[in-house]
Formats: structure tokens, sequence, C-alpha cells
């Protein structure tokens, strides 16, 4: 393999690495932020406005 093949299959799996990382880590957080947000809403209502 030449110098310029395994520069670019290295850079490509770092990118990859990164990008995939970077991606798993911001879901996480607006999952986690939105649910929470949910949660408070939905707590906040049944609280307020009692279901009997």
């Amino acid at each position: 393999m030449s110098l310029f093949l395994q520069l670019n299959y290295l850079t490509t799996r770092q990118l990859n690495y990164l990008t995939t990382r970077q991606l798993n880590y911001l879901t996480t957080q607006q999952l986690n932020y939105l649910t929470t947000q949910q949660l408070n809403h939905l707590t906040t209502q049944l609280v307020n406005y009692p279901h009997n």
C-alpha cells in the first residue's frame, strides 16, 4: 500500500470514528434534554390538574 493510500485510509477511519462519537454524544444529550423536558411538563400537569 502506498503512503498516500495509507494516509487516506487512516484519515478516513479517524473521521468516521470521531463523527460517530460526536453524533452519539449529541443525540444522547438531545434525548436526555427532551425526555427531561417532557417529564417535567407531564409531572407539572399532573400536580396542577389531578385527574381522579
